[in-house]
């Protein structure tokens, strides 16, 4: 009686084991691609800074509000 349901039993975790086993490399590129460092956004938000801080140096109080809008549109 008790042989039937512990074979399910085994079956079903051979199951969850295999499917964890097949879907880890692609869960595993999928971490790797969203920590990868995104070097053409990085550059973009250094020049913006910099081109804040040139702005804030000036004293054109106006252009630094226009670059920090863009920073923060350009971060979403």
């Amino acid at each position: 009686m008790t042989l039937p349901i512990l074979i399910v039993i085994l079956l079903g975790a051979c199951a969850s084991a295999a499917y964890g086993a097949a879907t880890l490399p692609g869960k595993v590129r999928a971490l790797q691609a969203a920590l990868a460092p995104m070097p053409s956004a990085e550059d973009q938000v250094i020049a913006l800074a910099k081109a804040e801080i040139a702005a804030t140096k000036r004293s054109d109080l106006l252009a630094a509000a226009r670059f920090a809008e863009q920073q923060e549109t350009a971060h979403g």
